[in-house]
């Protein structure tokens, strides 16, 4: 059996020469052995699991050792919005954070727990989850990517856990810095030409109806572009879409629109 740090190497080489999302993603499974857990996943500050918006996200979910169905159930029954981690392990950049899922049958734990909580609760125990681990890093948009790694292996050979806490870090800026690489181009695919000249001008500082008088359609059209491109990057408004466009190259900040269009035209 490899090392931690050979493991750790291959992992890392692995993240460096990707060239699709695909060659991120199975590095990223395969960090499971370096935390010592059975289930990993990651989260960017975008609404609902990541592994929902993957190409073939059944087929990813089970190389991350998500339980079957484990997703869709989680969101049939929403409690995806009731966290149970704690505050330093959703936004602590820089830091692995471990936590604990609250024992909802516990009275004690169960007076300072929502009903959504107790549900959450009650579900990922059900699936043997009961404690992880969460590397929290800083993106260069300002904004924090978590990736977390999930139930225990049986038997694991632990290394100390400063250095779990050090190749786990690193693995997570590794996988996030190969997304934004192998990204861009995947983003321009899913926008149209109008939804990222729309884009470019909200970036710009203009106001919907600002946009609309800038390119020439009606306000309500603006409206339905920035929706529709909020929902295609997965962002929670229109300030989160610049953010992810502007970390994946789509666009630039400060750059001036009419010269961002023109360059896509040729």
């Amino acid at each position: 059996m490899d090392s931690p740090q050979s493991q750790l190497a291959e992992l890392l080489a692995r993240f460096r020469s990707a060239e699709r999302l695909e060659d991120c993603l199975q590095p990223l499974a395969d960090t499971r052995f370096v935390a010592g857990c059975a289930i990993v996943g990651f989260k960017e500050g975008y609404r609902g699991p990541a592994v929902e918006r993957m190409p073939r996200p059944q087929f990813w979910a089970r190389q991350f050792g998500w339980p079957a169905n484990f997703m869709r159930k989680w969101l049939s029954i929403n409690v995806s919005r009731a966290s149970l981690m704690p505050e330093g392990a959703r936004s602590c950049p820089d830091a692995v954070v471990v936590w604990h899922v609250p024992d909802p049958e516990d009275p004690v734990q169960r007076v300072i727990m929502s009903d959504d909580q107790i549900l959450g609760a009650r579900f990922l125990r059900t699936h043997g989850i009961a404690a992880g681990l969460t590397a929290t890093v800083r993106r260069p948009s300002g904004n924090c990517a978590q990736v977390s790694w999930l139930k225990p292996l049986r038997d694991p050979v632990p290394p100390s856990r400063a250095m779990v806490d050090r190749s786990l870090l690193t693995l997570a800026q590794a996988f996030f810095d190969a997304l934004d690489r192998v990204r861009p181009d995947t983003l321009l695919q899913n926008l149209t030409l109008r939804e990222i000249e729309c884009l470019s001008w909200a970036a710009y500082g203009c106001s919907d109806k600002e946009i609309a008088q800038e390119i020439g359609c009606a306000h309500d059209t603006v409206r339905f572009h920035i929706k529709n491109i909020v929902r295609k990057l997965g962002a929670s408004n229109r300030t989160h879409a610049v953010a992810v466009a502007i970390q994946q190259g789509v666009i630039r900040l400060g750059g001036r629109p009419r010269a961002t269009i023109a360059a896509l035209r040729h």
